[in-house]
């Protein structure tokens, strides 16, 4: 049975990403609340659970490493997986990965994005390109500007330049500049995701389009302005 792991992603849309994903899963949903401190290696949920392997013995007993491993992480959540993924045995585990709107980095001296913090997310891209059938990564990213560190647009533009183009590597701008637009990555976004593209992954259909996803998000989203960047 597929593991779902729901990283900051609110308790209260557990129900909402289970049907989405439209398979039978066994669900493991962790808020600790809080910023990147909450989940990162040296504070956080990473240092709690140093391995994704730990981390699913731990919060999933009895998990079956031999099904896929559906990781959907959110905002500050994300600071959790990209730790865990610079493990490869982590890595390996990972049959579907979704970060939502939360691969931050520093920023360069040029205001681009330092991707040294965001080695794990690389590597598991070119692991999805190298093993298509294998392995799936999806990153979206807002317009949100945070100043003081790089957006999650600028670090999306770094990581596609690091990772070949894969059909299975998937990168979606879906701009917003608010409060309201980040939250909507978990609210909307997310469970279209797992639906839209996630779900006939692990279905075994190759052929679909990604592209298909966006009138639908946008629709319910009410981002009117938005500009939508998909890499398939």
């Amino acid at each position: 049975m597929t593991t779902l792991v729901l990283v900051h992603v609110g308790a209260s849309l557990q129900s909402t990403y289970e049907q989405a994903l439209g398979v039978p899963a066994r669900v493991v949903q962790v808020s600790a609340g809080g910023l990147s401190g909450s989940y990162d290696e040296k504070t956080g949920l990473a240092a709690q659970y140093p391995t994704l392997r730990a981390f699913l013995n731990a919060k999933a007993p009895g998990w079956d490493p031999a099904s896929p491993v559906v990781l959907v992480a959110f905002s500050a959540g994300v600071w959790a997986a990209r730790a865990w993924l610079r493990d490869a045995d982590a890595r390996s585990l990972t049959g579907a990965l979704v970060i939502l709107d939360g691969a931050h980095g520093g920023l360069s001296a040029n205001g681009g994005c330092k991707l040294d913090a965001l080695g794990g997310l690389i590597e598991y891209g070119r692991l999805c390109a190298d093993q298509p059938d294998r392995h799936l990564m999806v990153v979206t990213h807002t317009s949100i500007d945070p100043g003081s560190y790089a957006s999650t647009t600028a670090c999306a533009r770094g990581m596609e330049d690091q990772i070949p183009t894969s059909p299975s590597v998937k990168f979606i701008g879906t701009g917003g500049t608010t409060a309201e637009d980040h939250n909507n990555q978990q609210r909307v976004v997310g469970p279209q995701v797992l639906k839209d593209i996630v779900s006939p992954w692990l279905r075994g259909e190759r052929g679909f389009s990604a592209k298909r996803i966006i009138g639908g998000i946008l629709a319910v989203v009410g981002i009117a302005a938005a500009v939508w960047v998909l890499r398939e």
